[in-house]
């Protein structure tokens, strides 16, 4: 079964990595079209109208994951999907007609900036397009038809991108540019993704499976709600309280901090599945601990590596006068590294079906840590904002852990774990203090970095079975 893990991490962190890898290859095509404030309105932007996909999709996508396998009739599991998908279009819709009736307010009070109606119309229109391209995507994984969620997942964003270079290229539009193709390349690779999945869907005449799909749904709603919360409040504090050209200076080095969920989100999209069959097969509950011990030591190392680079990145994806860019990105790297913890030291409120729990967990961390990061930003400006982010993450991923193991405990040796990643932690965010920017300097530094990284991991963090395990794939990978 761990085997089968890796082979779908491979994959599916293959399909998410190019998806992200196409965003991050658009940072100096923006940047050449659009100047420091659009770039900072375009955030925003994007942002917005990242906060409504969730209310879209209302928790669906967990509740089809949750029942899908469970479900042995296909006649049945075609009704559930179809009620699903019908329940979210008559969401969209109604969301979609309200955000575009007062864009001229969101304008005003959100943006703090008037004349950009069109452009919030447009970032809406395209979350609509994005939700449609999401369920296709969704169902496909969970289905396991690998092959096609990675035809949508990957060759999609590249017809994106390539329809907004022409448009950059070929008309006047700049912010409503990037939009128009989004709204044109989701709706494509949406509607292709209807064909491929136009078995899994039914003609209803009643809703059977809805009302449980939203009782076990909802939690998941305020779960992938609350944490668009925070970037959302994050951009309303920069445009409102510094300005929209410092919003570009954070996007920047939050698009490149990203890098590190390239790994994440490839992680992510396997572990659900890879938990839920393991359990319902009653395999040890103690691989999971080793898998997270795994996964904090290669994420850490690989955010070392992002921090060696990060001038590099900058001047690759912008020029000099983002360079103030690059010292935030380490820790909005460790936010994203924080976060991510959660998902696997938090399965047990998933296992347990208390998924409400996680809910809660966000909206703590989501109230504490907005204040937190309000009064950070008005003291530190971008330096609060970043540091702010890190705190909040680190809270939820605290709450979420405890409360998980209060409802399923699970052999997570935790202590350990939080002390290995403050260590880590430590080491990066340290950098800059004692490196020069001479980058042979910088790239011993780190090597010396990773060897105490590793040593520390060998004596304090793994245990006598899973030193074993290490030492016995090591002689293998030697002898092949």
């Amino acid at each position: 079964m761990l085997k089968l893990l890796l082979k779908d991490v491979a994959i599916y962190g293959a399909a998410n990595a190019f998806s992200k890898v196409f965003g991050i290859i658009l940072i100096p095509l923006y940047i050449s079209y659009l100047s420091k404030t659009e770039y900072g309105t375009l955030d925003g932007l994007l942002i917005f109208a990242s906060f409504l996909l969730p209310t879209i999709i209302f928790g669906q996508d967990s509740s089809i994951a949750r029942y899908y396998l469970e479900v042995k009739d296909p006649q049945e599991r075609r009704k559930m999907v179809t009620e699903s998908f019908v329940f979210q279009f008559c969401i969209g819709l109604v969301l979609t007609a309200v955000t575009l009736f007062v864009s001229s307010w969101i304008a005003e009070v959100y943006f703090n900036k008037k004349g950009i109606e069109v452009y919030i119309r447009l970032a809406v229109l395209s979350i609509f397009a994005n939700w449609l391209l999401q369920f296709c995507a969704n169902l496909l994984k969970w289905t396991f038809q690998r092959w096609k969620y990675i035809l949508l997942t990957t060759i999609g964003p590249l017809v994106v991108m390539l329809i907004t270079i022409l448009l950059f290229r070929l008309t006047p539009y700049r912010i409503e540019g990037v939009l128009i193709a989004q709204i044109i390349g989701y709706s494509i690779f949406g509607l292709l993704g209807m064909w491929f999945i136009r078995k899994e869907l039914t003609l209803i005449r009643r809703l059977k499976w809805l009302p449980g799909l939203l009782a076990f749904g909802w939690p998941y709603w305020l779960i992938m709600l609350l944490p668009t919360l925070l970037p959302s409040f994050d951009r309303y504090l920069v445009m409102n309280h510094i300005s929209h050209e410092s919003l570009a200076i954070y996007a920047l080095a939050f698009r490149l901090a990203s890098l590190i969920q390239l790994p994440i989100f490839g992680f992510q999209t396997a572990w659900g599945p890879y938990v839920y069959a393991t359990h319902a097969d009653g395999a040890n509950p103690a691989i999971y601990n080793s898998v997270l011990k795994g996964y904090v030591i290669l994420l850490l190392i690989f955010g070392l590596l992002v921090k060696i680079f990060e001038n590099k990145l900058v001047l690759l994806f912008s020029d000099s006068t983002y360079l103030t860019a690059a010292p935030l990105i380490a820790v909005i790297l460790l936010a994203f590294l924080v976060e991510s913890i959660s998902w696997i030291t938090g399965i047990g409120i998933d296992l347990s079906k208390k998924t409400w729990l996680s809910a809660v967990a966000y909206g703590m961390s989501t109230l504490l840590g907005g204040f937190i990061t309000w009064f950070l930003v008005l003291e530190f400006e971008l330096w609060g904002l970043v540091f702010g982010g890190l705190i909040s993450k680190g809270i939820f991923t605290i709450i979420k852990s405890i409360m998980a193991q209060k409802v399923h405990p699970l052999p997570f040796e935790l202590g350990k774990v939080v002390l290995f990643v403050i260590l880590g932690a430590t080491m990066l965010l340290s950098f800059n203090k004692v490196v020069a920017a001479d980058i042979w300097i910088r790239l011993l530094y780190a090597l010396v970095l990773v060897i105490v990284m590793l040593v520390i991991a060998r004596y304090m963090l793994l245990n006598v079975a899973e030193k074993n395990k290490v030492l016995l794939t090591w002689r293998a990978l030697i002898k092949k």
